[in-house]
């Protein structure tokens, strides 16, 4: 008997491995300023994007990159999608939205006003409103994304102390790129500040 249940139970951890992406984000360019203006995306490899051969998924860049205080707005591209993400308000520094190839994401702190952004996070996507917390901890920045008590994506910084590199675990198949897009902005525009 215990042998059929270590045999549902191995059968069981491929199929939840087998449904899990892995992305891998890391700094392009930074500037004098110490301003990073465009990230790449990689896919789920063991590579990083040192080696020559990577191709990157995606990108953020910003959008504006020889004015002052450039990063309030962002071009994406991300496989065969476009879009943008950008600040909603010029005096709301918090209030976000993003226009990915016709779908609209809006993103905000849970509490107004709210002036450390490495707390909770409301995401309003498809008529759901999704929470994502943002947490240091020993060296490391840590991402969750949630859904009705569901962990959908976790995201966190590779190397101890440095910020420049992000690994993103989508734990399910049916995750939205716009979800995997927004973890990673935050994340990497609120772990840089």
């Amino acid at each position: 008997m215990k042998f059929i249940y270590s045999i549902i139970l191995f059968i069981g951890c491929i199929l939840e491995l087998s449904s899990q992406r892995i992305y891998y984000l890391s700094a392009l360019i930074i500037l004098g300023n110490d301003r990073i203006q465009s990230w790449k995306i990689y896919p789920d490899t063991l590579k990083r994007p040192e080696d020559e051969y990577l191709t990157a998924e995606g990108e953020f860049k910003v959008r504006w990159p020889f004015q002052k205080d450039n990063d309030k707005e962002w071009e994406i591209n991300f496989g065969d999608k476009a879009g943008s993400i950008r600040q909603r308000w010029n005096n709301k520094p918090y209030e976000w939205e993003m226009r990915l190839n016709g779908n609209y994401l809006y993103f905000s702190p849970k509490w107004p006003n709210q002036i450390d952004a490495t707390d909770d996070w409301i995401i309003q996507f498809n008529d759901k409103n999704y929470s994502f917390r943002l947490r240091y901890d020993s060296g490391f920045c840590y991402g969750d994304l949630n859904y009705q008590d569901k962990n959908l994506i976790k995201v966190y910084n590779s190397r101890f102390k440095e910020f420049l590199d992000y690994d993103c675990k989508v734990n399910h198949v049916e995750v939205e790129d716009e979800l995997i897009l927004v973890s990673f902005f935050i994340s990497m525009f609120y772990s840089i500040r």
